[in-house]
């Protein structure tokens, strides 16, 4: 049973090419778990079939105030267009939270964070959970589109920001094998291929006390979270699984 909720817009401003949003939600915000998305039901104006559902993974979660914020590309969807231009105390609807990380983020240490394309905005909680949790933390962000570029505001400032239009990768190329052995836990948003040359970066770079913990989201759409669509389907070790179901995080050597 997918759990309904009610959010009421109480922030609604232009950040670069992105819009940030911000609900009244204090239930929700106090459940919260860093890397879970929610589905928002959209609008599109411009069709006969108008109800739309979107995947997102909520930027900022401040649990004293009861506020959830994320950031929307409205340059990139219709439905995210639609949500960017309602005014404040508009009530949207919802399902989720969905998924989690396989464990708890750390309360310290040191966290590495690459993320690939749009990818990069659904690591932006862990990264500002990260922070609040005072774990030192350098996240990456390549391959982006100008339509979702990733503005300085929405990254926390004492947080290490590396990012750029060019290969994920290569934005800290000389410096990754050192990054690599740094981090105490990685997480990376990415395809397939680049996953799999991280794993072996990984195996191949002496990692600081012999490991590291690597949580993966292989990105993709997320668009029924109800085992219908079958388009979140991943290989994994243990077989084929559904990223909206076990998921969207796994640990990088669980995936083939």
């Amino acid at each position: 049973m997918l759990r309904q909720h009610t959010l009421t817009i109480c922030e609604s401003r232009p950040i670069g090419n992105l819009q940030w949003v911000a609900f009244t939600a204090p239930q929700l915000a106090a459940h919260w778990q860093a890397g879970q998305f929610l589905q928002i039901i959209c609008d599109d104006e411009g069709r006969t079939q108008r109800v739309l559902l979107r995947s997102t993974f909520p930027v900022h979660v401040d649990v004293r105030l009861g506020r959830i914020g994320i950031a929307v590309p409205t340059l990139a969807d219709d439905g995210w267009a639609w949500l960017a231009r309602q005014p404040l105390d508009t009530q949207v609807v919802c399902y989720g939270p969905q998924g989690k990380l396989p464990q708890p983020l750390a309360e310290r240490g040191t966290a590495l964070c690459i993320g690939q394309g749009e990818a990069g905005l659904r690591l932006l909680g862990i990264v500002s959970a990260l922070q609040q949790r005072h774990v030192n933390t350098t996240f990456i962000a390549g391959d982006i589109q100008s339509a979702w570029q990733i503005p300085t505001q929405l990254v926390p400032t004492d947080v290490e920001y590396l990012a750029g239009s060019e290969n994920v990768l290569r934005i800290a190329e000389k410096r990754l094998p050192e990054l690599l052995r740094w981090a105490d836990t990685i997480y990376v948003a990415a395809t397939i291929p680049v996953i799999h040359t991280i794993r072996q970066l990984l195996r191949h770079t002496r990692l600081r006390a012999g490991r590291s913990i690597t949580f993966v989201h292989v990105t993709g759409q997320l668009p029924c979270v109800s085992q219908s669509c079958q388009q979140c389907r991943i290989q994994t070790r243990h077989g084929p699984r559904l990223a909206c179901q076990t998921g969207p995080w796994y640990d990088i050597h669980e995936l083939l």
